[in-house]
C-alpha cells in the first residue's frame, strides 16, 4: 500500500509541479505579449500625432496663403496694367451679318472688367494653392505609411 501511496502522491506532485510551471511560463509569455502590444501601440499613436501635426500645418499654411489672396489678385492686375498689358477674351461670332450692325468687333474680343479679371485670377490662385496643398497633405501622409 505504501508503494501505491507513494506513487499516487509522486503523481499528484507532478501534476501540480508541472501545472504551477505551466501556469508561470504562460503568465510571463502572456505579460510579454501584452507589453510588446502596448509598446506598439504607443509607437503608433505618436507617429500618428506626429503626421497629424505636418498635416495641420500644410493646412495652416493654405488658410494663410488663401488669406494673402486677396492683395495678391489685386497687384497682379495693377502690374498688368502698369505694363500696358490688358486681360480680354474671345467673343462668340454671332449667326448674323456684321452688315448694318453700328458696333464693333475689330478682332473679336472685348476687355475684361478688373472685378471680373481679379475673380478669374482668384479662381485660378485658389485653385493651385488647393492642388498644392493636397499635394503636400499626401506626401506627409505616405510618409506615415512608410
Amino acid at each position: 500500500m505504501t508503494k501505491k501511496l507513494q506513487a499516487i502522491i509522486l503523481a499528484v506532485a507532478l501534476a501540480v509541479t508541472s501545472w504551477g510551471t505551466w501556469w508561470v511560463t504562460d503568465a510571463k509569455w502572456t505579460k510579454e505579449v501584452q507589453s510588446e502590444y502596448i509598446k506598439n501601440a504607443e509607437a503608433r499613436e505618436s507617429e500618428r500625432i506626429a503626421v497629424q501635426g505636418a498635416v495641420n500645418k500644410v493646412s495652416k499654411e493654405y488658410q494663410d496663403q488663401l488669406a494673402e489672396l486677396e492683395g495678391s489678385t489685386d497687384r497682379i492686375i495693377a502690374d498688368l496694367h502698369s505694363d500696358g498689358k490688358r486681360l480680354r477674351v474671345k467673343l462668340k461670332a454671332t449667326g448674323g451679318t456684321t452688315e448694318g450692325i453700328n458696333r464693333c468687333f475689330p478682332d473679336g474680343k472685348a476687355e475684361l472688367d478688373d472685378g471680373d479679371a481679379k475673380r478669374l485670377i482668384a479662381v485660378s490662385k485658389k485653385g493651385d494653392l488647393w492642388i498644392e496643398a493636397l499635394q503636400e497633405t499626401i506626401r506627409k501622409l505616405q510618409k506615415e505609411g512608410k
